[in-house]
């Protein structure tokens, strides 16, 4: 994967992760007071498009995307790597846990749907961080040369 692909990649991705949770966290900001039945369809339906997102993404990620270009160029942080794969496996975790949840819980559970918000909108603040700290390898990895005096 050469740089340009890589990055082209990297931003296309993470503008759509961005849009996504975007949507998703304004879902959750406010329960509405009527109109419950629709709003948790909506939210359910959101839910499993940035669930499903995220996992295709984190996949890509670690089978061919920049994970490996990352490696290939730099086997000095592997341990840096390994930590961000480590950050995908709990991600899912808690993708996979809130899944349950949002699939149990009815319009009559209030304080499970503002609990379920609540985690929502810090699962979306765990993948921003996540993602932060993805680009700043990367950038670092494809822009600085590191090589030795001749």
């Amino acid at each position: 994967m050469t740089t340009k692909d890589v990055a082209d990649w990297m931003r296309e991705e993470h503008a759509k992760v961005e849009e996504l949770a975007n949507r998703l966290r304004t879902k959750v900001a406010t329960i509405p007071r009527s109109g419950l039945e629709d709003w948790l369809t909506d939210l359910r339906s959101q839910f499993r498009e940035v669930r499903e997102h995220l996992l295709k993404h984190m996949a890509l990620e670690e089978e061919g995307g920049y994970l490996v270009a990352v490696l290939d160029r730099r086997p000095t942080l592997s341990g840096e790597v390994e930590r961000l794969r480590h950050e995908h496996a709990e991600l899912t975790r808690i993708l996979d846990d809130l899944d349950g949840t949002l699939q149990d819980v009815t319009v009559a559970d209030r304080l499970l749907l503002t609990d379920c918000c609540q985690r929502l909108a810090h699962l979306l603040g765990y993948v921003a961080d996540h993602e932060t700290r993805e680009n700043l390898m990367v950038i670092s990895v494809f822009t600085h040369d590191i090589g030795t005096k001749d």
